[in-house]
């Protein structure tokens, strides 16, 4: 992942690494009924990045799949990090939810 480093989400991160991250289908269901939408929710860790070819082999890929972000991530106020996941829950709809942990 990527972030300013001025930002108070970098402070965040460095003060309390507990990280949730939300993933969903309002945009892609926006003419489906609601009760549809899938959300699925990952918590884990923040973890920052010691090793600058770690961080230049991310960026890569980075670049490679959003291209968009590249005047972002060379502004040279970015930061490359980590998250560990350590649980999943998966909502499928109103009703249905399924929960995982990891590690």
């Amino acid at each position: 992942m990527i972030t300013l480093t001025g930002t108070k989400k970098y402070r965040n991160l460095e003060g309390n690494s507990a990280v949730s991250l939300l993933i969903d289908t309002r945009e892609e269901d926006i003419d489906r009924r609601r009760k549809d939408i899938r959300a699925l929710t990952v918590s884990g860790v923040y973890q920052k990045l010691e090793d600058p070819s770690e961080e230049k082999r991310i960026l890569k890929q980075l670049m490679e799949t959003h291209p968009h972000l590249k005047e972002f991530a060379e502004s040279g106020k970015a930061k490359i990090f980590a998250v560990r996941a350590k649980a999943f829950q998966l909502l499928d709809g109103i009703t249905r939810s399924h929960f995982e942990e990891v590690d």
